[in-house]
């Protein structure tokens, strides 16, 4: 589940993940395709990014990132209303991806798991400041 030595992602594939977030989110609330659809055709663009430049590990590594911005973009209007908690979110799941490298290895659902914090964060954050 976890391994000894530490890995931590680079900066620059993080940033894809409130990216991931609000594409997901603007498809979600602009065009009443539902999460679910939303997340997929999210997680389909972002598995083209590697195409750009077929040489290069960092093109690798985004569609992983913007998929786990997916998730996080499938949240509720009711449980993130606006597009500024939908930045927060992926922003506080980047973070948690960024650190979670090495955790889960070989287990289902760690994107999902990231996103989730990503979200529980900015509504308890949110709850503390009304």
């Amino acid at each position: 589940m976890h391994n000894k030595e530490h890995k931590y992602e680079k900066i620059l594939v993080i940033i894809w993940i409130p990216v991931g977030a609000i594409v997901c989110y603007l498809l979600t609330i602009y065009t009443g395709l539902g999460s679910v659809l939303s997340a997929g055709i999210t997680g389909v663009l972002g598995s083209f990014l590697p195409y750009i430049k077929k040489q290069t590990f960092y093109f690798k590594k985004l569609p992983s990132a913007v998929y786990c911005g997916a998730f996080v973009g499938m949240s509720s209007v009711k449980i993130m209303p606006t597009i500024g908690f939908i930045v927060f979110g992926g922003i506080f799941a980047s973070i948690f991806y960024l650190l979670s490298k090495n955790l889960f290895l070989g287990y289902g659902g760690r994107l999902g798991t990231i996103a989730l914090v990503g979200v529980v964060v900015t509504v308890l954050i949110s709850c503390i400041l009304e």
